[in-house]
C-alpha cells in the first residue's frame, strides 16, 4: 500500500492547474518503479475543490479511487471547511476590523482520503471502517488574546481502515 499527501494550488481561477496537478498524481501513486502497479492506494489532503463542483470530475473520472467519506457517510456533507463551526477565518477578520461575510465563505468539503485498489493479489483487501471529522472545538486562546487557536481553517480527517481476508471469496 502507499500513501500520499497533497495540497492542490488553491483560488478558483486555478481549477485547470488543479486538474492538471491530479491528473499526474492520481496515476502516478499506483505505480512502483515506474512500472509495476501498487495494489492499494490513498490519497488525502486539501483539493481545493469542493467535492460537489463540477470540477471535481477529474477524480470521478479514475474510476479506480473511491472517496471515503461519500461511502462512510452518504447522508452528511462532511464539510471540511466550514465557518459556522470553525470561526478561525471570521475571528482573524474580526480582528483585523473587518466583515466577516458567511454568504462568501460557504461550507465545502476541500479535503479528502480517496482509495484505490486493484485486485492483482485477491486475497487481502483494504476496506474503510470509520471516519471521523477532527479540529471541530478551539484548542486554546492565542496567548495575550481573546481570540481562539484553531488547529487549521480547515477541518481535518481521521480514517479507519481494515485488511479484510478475502480468500473464501476468491
Amino acid at each position: 500500500m502507499r500513501v500520499g499527501t497533497m495540497h492542490l494550488e488553491s483560488m478558483q481561477q486555478n481549477a485547470e492547474i488543479r486538474k492538471q496537478q491530479l491528473e499526474v498524481i492520481l496515476p502516478a501513486l499506483r505505480k512502483q518503479d515506474g512500472e509495476s502497479q501498487i495494489n492499494a492506494a490513498i490519497l488525502c489532503g486539501d483539493m481545493n475543490m469542493d467535492a460537489a463542483s463540477e470540477e471535481n470530475l477529474t477524480i470521478t473520472q479514475h474510476t479506480d479511487y473511491c472517496d471515503l467519506w461519500p461511502a462512510l457517510h452518504p447522508d452528511d456533507p462532511g464539510f471540511t471547511e466550514d465557518y459556522n463551526v470553525n470561526l478561525v477565518k471570521k475571528n482573524l477578520l474580526e480582528k483585523e476590523g473587518k466583515t466577516f461575510d458567511l454568504e462568501r465563505y460557504k461550507p465545502v468539503r476541500f479535503d479528502r482520503v480517496l482509495l484505490s485498489q486493484r485486485l492483482v493479489h485477491p486475497k487481502d483487501v483494504v476496506e474503510p471502517a470509520e471516519m471521523t471529522i477532527l479540529g471541530t472545538t478551539p484548542v486554546s486562546n492565542l496567548p495575550g488574546d481573546s481570540v481562539q487557536l484553531w488547529p487549521s481553517d480547515h477541518l481535518g480527517l481521521a480514517v479507519s481502515l481494515k485488511i479484510v481476508d478475502n480468500s473464501k471469496f476468491v
